[in-house]
């Protein structure tokens, strides 16, 4: 096999890295589209041409419009997540959106947090 075909073979899609680098790619999704719900972002990360740090940016961004502070961190395995400073898990700082929109803890506490991309 010629080196040119090995290389190329070696080459991932970014769904591709994604699923294998963890939740960097697959959270920061998920986030976007958790936030676009909510009306935190203008536009669902698949609809930007694919750009990690001008759309991973805007994710961050919509966070900070929730009150949450968030670094997407691609290929950590993990976003970092803080509210008023303190570091927070992902499903806490969902569970804050929920709290600002109105959601009772008892459905914060039953909500299907699954339904979004990555692990909580």
């Amino acid at each position: 096999m010629s080196e040119e075909k090995i290389l190329n073979d070696e080459i991932m899609s970014d769904e591709e890295l994604g699923q294998v680098a963890g939740g960097g790619f697959r959270q920061t999704i998920g986030d976007d589209t958790f936030l676009m719900e909510f009306g935190y972002m203008d536009k669902k990360f698949r609809e930007y041409s694919f750009n990690w740090v001008e759309n991973s940016a805007k994710v961050d961004a919509g966070w900070a419009k929730a009150g949450v502070t968030c670094c997407t961190v691609f290929g950590s395995g993990d976003n970092k997540y803080w509210i008023n400073g303190n570091k927070v898990s992902r499903k806490e700082a969902f569970a804050h959106v929920l709290r600002q929109n109105g959601y009772s803890e008892d459905a914060i506490a039953n909500y299907d947090y699954d339904e979004w991309a990555g692990s909580f």
